[in-house]
């Protein structure tokens, strides 16, 4: 048997198993994405497909020259106009992508910083990727800048709902800027009068006829088109909760004091705190044995709603289930005040 297996290794015709397997070539979609994977420069990105192609790792049909213009394809549907470049075709757009638009199905997000001012579609449900539509390096967060954005895009024909920071919506409503007394888009609650907040509920309704109650301008778009990001809601929230223990320095504001060493003094009293840092109190048993049973209440009912209301994966919340966390949440703020 060994002379057998010794006899076809010298044999002339013999193959070895390992030569008769064919080299696995790429098609065009698994090398775009190994490029994304690789998370390639732009002038990086087209070095790997002439690589390959030189030792005959890609198919007949793959084309090299693909990633010259990477998003050859996409950039007839935007338009450069001065300092602003936007979306001119949503629905050509969405059916390049493959995707079905729906002005109810996705939200307008506006937002800026200090590089950019950005207007992007984010699907609700955060099912699909967002779909940038606009975007200046230039433009700042004033009314004109915003009424321009929209009106590049055409918002008056999709009517999008409408998601942004406190700044960019009052500028979409058209509200005066600053520390007004009527700040909110909604109704006359008045910022000024502290001796009634947590305590009155019922506010007037904010009519907007311009140059009455702090509006400068007419609104951009329609008050219940407006949506405020959870993440602000929470982050503001817990900045509430926070500065109302740090007036008393109960003992649950020194427990974050000591837990949070690199924050300056200043920022606690005012409860600046980010996402990660909020979440690392959320999981924190030691934090809420430092509170007193009015604090818990009111502790349990923001954790509650964080958890169940403005969730990724939030569920349907009945009326039951929400009001008394607004009650214990009153209740604790009208004792602080």
């Amino acid at each position: 048997m060994v002379e057998d297996v010794h006899a076809n290794s010298t044999d002339a015709n013999y193959v070895p198993e390992d030569e008769l397997l064919e080299p696995q070539t790429f098609t065009q979609g698994e090398l775009n994405d190994l490029v994304r994977d690789l998370d390639l420069s732009k002038d990086k990105v087209e070095l790997l497909p002439s690589r390959l192609k030189q030792i005959n790792l890609l198919d007949k049909d793959v084309l090299v020259s693909h990633y010259r213009k990477p998003n050859f394809d996409l950039a007839q549907y935007y338009t450069t106009d001065g300092p602003l470049c936007y979306c001119n075709d949503i629905e050509g757009l969405y059916a390049n992508l493959l995707q079905e638009h729906s002005s109810s199905d996705w939200r307008l997000f506006i937002d800026s910083s200090k590089r950019s001012l950005k207007a992007v579609l984010l699907h609700n449900g955060n099912l699909k990727p967002g779909v940038p539509i606009a975007h200046s390096v230039y433009l700042k967060e004033t009314f004109v800048n915003l009424q321009e954005v929209l009106e590049a895009i055409q918002y008056r024909t999709h009517i999008w709902n409408i998601c942004g920071d406190l700044k960019i919506i009052g500028l979409l409503m058209g509200l005066q800027q600053g520390f007004t007394k009527y700040c909110c888009f909604l109704c006359l609650w008045d910022s000024r009068a502290t001796g009634e907040h947590y305590k009155k509920c019922d506010w007037q309704k904010r009519t907007y006829e311009v140059g009455k109650t702090y509006l400068q301008h007419s609104p951009l778009v329609y008050p219940n088109k407006v949506f405020l990001p959870p993440l602000h809601i929470k982050l503001e929230l817990m900045k509430t909760f926070v500065k109302t223990m740090g007036r008393t320095n109960s003992a649950g504001f020194l427990h974050l004091v000591g837990k949070f060493l690199k924050l300056s003094e200043a920022k606690l009293k005012e409860g600046v705190f980010v996402g990660p840092q909020t979440r690392q109190v959320f999981r924190d048993p030691d934090f809420e044995k430092t509170l007193s049973e009015l604090e818990m209440s009111a502790w349990n009912s923001f954790k509650w709603v964080c958890e169940n209301f403005w969730a990724t994966r939030s569920r349907p919340t009945t009326e039951k289930e929400w009001k008394p966390c607004l009650t214990h949440t009153r209740r604790w703020a009208v004792a602080c005040h």
